[in-house]
């Protein structure tokens, strides 16, 4: 009897780990498709106006740095116009979790464009 219970303890102990060695890799799966999904490269027409302006300073196309990611600012669902207005006169009200951004006087309008309509198709 006692050798029946060991038997069936080390059965069930290998059936657990391998259930759940099953879930972490279906787990694990999941988490990297979402993240392949997830991430968006930048355009190299894009890359350049973002070096170009210095806004690679402050802002990533995926990930928060100091200011928000491109792809959060495009999740509020502004309007070309407003994304351009916000970057030529930021308003710390919109980002008040972040330092208030510097205005960006002397951005060349149609680079100003291009950028807030890139960051709209983000969305």
């Amino acid at each position: 009897m006692r050798n029946f219970t060991s038997i069936f303890l080390v059965i069930f102990l290998l059936f657990i780990v391998g259930c759940t060695s099953q879930k972490e890799k279906e787990l694990s799966s999941e988490n990297s498709k979402k993240a392949t999904v997830s991430y968006i490269e930048t355009p190299d027409n894009i890359s350049s106006l973002l070096v170009k302006n210095t806004c690679i300073a402050c802002h990533d196309t995926n990930k928060h740095k100091v200011g928000p990611s491109f792809r959060n600012i495009s999740s509020k669902n502004y309007s070309v116009e407003k994304i351009i207005k916000l970057i030529v006169r930021p308003n710390p009200k919109n980002w008040p979790s972040y330092p208030e951004m510097i205005p960006i006087d002397d951005l060349n309008q149609d680079d100003a464009r291009n950028i807030a309509i890139w960051i709209k198709s983000l969305d």
